[in-house]
């Protein structure tokens, strides 16, 4: 009897890279963590934000899709692309997976970096910056240069654009769309309206949140925009919203080292450990409060995580309305009194895919002026100790 010849592996659908072809080529990252049930949630509840209507990027904007991952992670994401491809989105033209950065980023328009870089001093740290170094040149040579690449972590897109130059830096963003989501979803419960009812709510530096200048946006056509706190009306819950601050200082010489900000005579790793291990937090209760019962509750936030990512994308594309601003984490330019050249989240209009920063924005006293200075700077010593680790 004869024997039936084996199966050939499944063709997931591939689109030969022509870059005037119409089509957006999009590359989502991982990391170095390896492959997890996480990882593989969390790319799919991003293709399902990103491609699913075309709210992102337009209702007749075709997609190629290139999932990008370790050597260990291909099987996992060559499983994915089957997935997304029997899913049959209506823009999805092509999907592939590889561990390949050189054909990954071939020619894309975006690149979407799903997960954090890892703490200097955790033992993830130096599979990482090696695997984000080799993507950064094939990044650098094999994109787009008017790509835009989006991290879900300020250091990491900060190293990205010190390690990409051919593309140019105002090109790299990262996401801070998660905090401003979830100020407003407080802010729509207290006053009773939809989400899409609020407009600039102020993310500054990490997720320090500035709800202050939120405008509500009539409910009747022809009645003027109030702010949300006239709204509310109800200054001690609005102050309660408000920042606070929560530092932890794990070792003892660390305020020491994070102070002494002679940044290019950092030599030894064990300085750029005692500085790493300096975390500052600058979060609002009610969001704070709200993400900590997702993460205890759901154990994730993985669905807002990705509509936070997607909506950090369709500002980019789609700009932003007249009057209206949004957040997110592009160079800082001088504005409110803080050093040029830190990726920082700050409020921005977008046109054409450039983010501009909104001038003259009173910062509150009560909210804001006494920590801005410091989350910049503790973003400002990440960022430059990332370089510094990265050059050895």
């Amino acid at each position: 009897m004869a024997v039936a010849p084996a199966m050939a592996p499944v063709a997931v659908a591939e689109v030969a890279a022509t870059p005037n072809d119409g089509l957006l080529r999009l590359a989502l990252a991982t990391g170095a963590r390896g492959p997890s049930d996480a990882t593989a949630e969390r790319l799919l509840h991003l293709v399902q934000a990103i491609a699913n209507g075309g709210t992102v990027f337009g209702t007749s904007q075709e997609l190629v899709i290139h999932f990008l991952g370790t050597a260990a992670e291909e099987p996992m994401l060559q499983g994915l692309a089957m997935d997304v491809a029997d899913s049959t989105l209506p823009l999805v033209r092509g999907v592939s997976a590889s561990s390949d950065s050189s054909q990954a980023l071939k020619n894309c328009d975006v690149v979407v970096l799903t997960e954090e870089l890892p703490p200097v001093d955790s033992d993830l740290f130096p599979a990482a910056l090696k695997t984000f170094k080799l993507w950064s040149c094939y990044l650098d040579v094999a994109s787009k240069k008017t790509a835009q690449v989006v991290a879900v972590d300020a250091a990491l897109a900060s190293l990205l654009a010190h390690l990409s130059p051919s593309i140019p830096k105002e090109q790299f963003t990262f996401v801070s769309r998660i905090s401003l989501n979830r100020a407003v979803s407080v802010l729509a419960k207290k006053l009773g309206v939809l989400p899409n009812k609020l407009a600039n709510v102020t993310v500054w530096g990490i997720e320090d949140v500035d709800a202050m200048g939120a405008l509500l946006k009539p409910l009747a056509q022809g009645k003027t925009p109030s702010t949300a706190c006239e709204a509310i009306n109800d200054l001690a819950w609005v102050q309660g919203a408000l920042p606070t601050v929560r530092r932890t200082m794990h070792h003892a010489r660390t305020m020491a080292a994070f102070q002494n900000r002679n940044f290019p005579n950092i030599g030894h790793q064990s300085q750029l450990h005692a500085r790493a291990r300096f975390c500052f937090r600058v979060t609002s209760q009610a969001v704070k409060a709200r993400g900590k019962a997702v993460a205890t509750g759901a154990k994730c936030s993985m669905v807002a995580q990705c509509k936070a990512i997607a909506d950090h994308l369709r500002d980019l594309w789609q700009g932003t309305a007249e009057g209206e601003w949004t957040s997110l984490g592009t160079w800082t330019d001088g504005s409110y009194g803080l050093d040029e050249g830190v990726l920082y989240s700050q409020p921005v209009t977008i046109k054409d895919k450039v983010a501009t920063i909104v001038p003259g924005l009173t910062v509150d006293p009560l909210t804001l002026r006494g920590r801005l200075d410091d989350a910049f700077e503790l973003l400002q010593c990440r960022q430059e100790q990332i370089k510094v680790a990265a050059s050895d």
